[in-house]
């Protein structure tokens, strides 16, 4: 019988069976953490895929966003920028179209490349922002130093905060950049000139706007309004015709002609000219107080007044119109009324120097004469030039029965305006109370040549 303990060959199979079923152990063992590695991998790198996934999947996301907004911006500066040698101001573009400009620069988080700071700075300009639009401008040349329209946006934006000298600045460099120039861009020069009073400038840049379009009406009238300044009215009727022939529905025109006829002392034709200003835009605030002023001058006040509110209600900020107010209110006799009026003109624009001067002559009439000579001389201050009240202190010094420091200021309001009678029938009084009748009568001669010439052109 087989001793299965003892036996040799035995044991050698069972030990050898048990070898192997432990090396099986073993095998399986590891086999099994080896599927659980690479179960463990592949889950690890399947997440790893589908971050990367994702990440690509924005990628992409922000590609079509950024093209979109590319081809968005492209077709904002292509519609402003219409071609080669023009541009479309922000105030003459459509509401469908500002809608689509803001809603371009809504989605410039991050602003880098010239059409980023070219739409901020228009998206600026359009909503009248002009401060945001002049630095944003100025990065976007920053950028791109050659560009002409963004030279011509950028002066439009300075002269909308009356900054023309840099305005003439960026007019001028945006000319130099262009090979065609074109109309609109000498005008706006002109128009810069005209307001830092150099006229002679503004009317040759006004010129080279109509040689390069003869067509075009605006620097008609607005050389019109630079020989008004110069105080050649006639010129300034033949320019204002010559627009009107071009456009007649422009309004300005028949508007600056009225004043033109206004300083010829034709107050008849003037109103006929206001009337035709108001016709054709009856929102247009400048006429109705022009109209006022020829109306003053007739001596109607009542209708003079009732211009001068309907000017104001159009534009309630227009300075102007209350002054004339004030002095129809001081030719009726009431100077508490025109008071209140030369005070809301100051109130407007108190570097206005007419309504400091009225405002003195009532005070004067009040016989406030403390009042009435501060007055005088803040306007003197702002505008040495006015002749009016040099006029009134002397009227002042006349009721304090001080004749030659009347004659002082007499002789002074005459060296600046020559053309008023007034002055020099006020001088004839104060030399006739001095008993000095030859001079007197000088005056009165004076004063009554130009009433005569006066009287000659009201009966043209």
């Amino acid at each position: 019988m087989v001793d299965f303990f003892t036996d040799p060959l035995l044991i050698g199979i069972a030990t050898f069976i048990a070898l192997g079923l432990a090396i099986y152990a073993f095998l399986n063992s590891s086999f099994k953490k080896k599927v659980e590695d690479l179960n463990s991998d592949f889950s690890k790198k399947e997440e790893v895929f589908k971050k990367e996934k994702e990440h690509l999947k924005d990628q992409l996301e922000t590609c079509r966003y950024e093209s979109l907004k590319i081809k968005e911006q492209s077709a904002v500066i292509n519609t402003v920028i219409i071609n080669t040698t023009n541009v479309i101001l922000p105030q003459n573009v459509s509401e469908s179209f500002k809608e689509e400009v803001r809603t371009a620069k809504v989605k410039i988080d991050n602003p880098t490349s010239f059409d980023d700071f070219f739409l901020l700075a228009y998206a600026s300009h359009i909503e009248e922002d002009f401060n945001h639009a002049i630095v944003f401008y100025e990065k976007a040349i920053n950028l791109s130093s050659k560009n002409s329209h963004v030279f011509y946006l950028l002066a439009s934006s300075y002269y909308s905060i009356n900054n023309f000298k840099k305005a003439i600045e960026c007019y001028e460099r945006s000319i130099e950049l262009l090979t065609l120039h074109h109309s609109n861009s000498f005008n706006d020069l002109g128009d810069s000139y005209f307001f830092i009073y150099n006229y002679d400038k503004a009317i040759d840049c006004y010129e080279k706007s109509i040689v390069l379009d003869p067509y075009f009406s605006w620097p008609l009238n607005n050389m019109g309004n630079a020989f008004y300044e110069k105080g050649n009215f006639d010129k300034a009727i033949e320019c204002y015709e010559k627009s009107i022939a071009l456009d007649p529905a422009y309004s300005h025109p028949h508007n600056g002609m009225g004043s033109a006829f206004y300083e010829k002392g034709n107050f008849d034709k003037a109103i006929e000219c206001y009337e035709k200003s108001i016709a054709l835009d009856p929102a247009y605030s400048h006429p109705h107080n022009g109209m006022g002023n020829a109306f003053y001058e007739k001596g109607n006040f009542d209708k003079a007044i009732e211009c001068y509110e309907k000017s104001i209600s159009l534009d309630p900020a227009f300075s102007v119109p209350h002054n004339g107010m004030g002095n129809a209110f001081w030719k009726k006799g009431n100077y508490d009324k025109a008071i209140e009026c030369y005070k809301k003109s100051i109130a407007l624009y108190p570097a206005y120097s007419h309504p400091h001067s009225g405002m003195g002559d009532s005070f004067w009439k009040k016989g406030n004469y403390d009042k009435a000579i501060e007055c005088y001389k803040k306007s003197i201050a702002l505008d040495p030039s006015y002749a009016p009240p040099h006029n009134g202190i002397g009227n002042v010094f006349f009721d304090k029965e001080n004749f030659n420091r009347a004659i002082k200021c007499y002789e002074k309001a005459i060296e600046l305006n020559p053309n008023d009678k007034m002055y020099y029938d006020n001088m004839g009084r104060a030399y006739q109370s001095l008993g000095n009748q030859e001079k007197a009568n000088e005056c009165f001669q004076k004063a009554s040549i130009l009433r005569n010439k006066a009287n000659s052109t009201d009966s043209k």
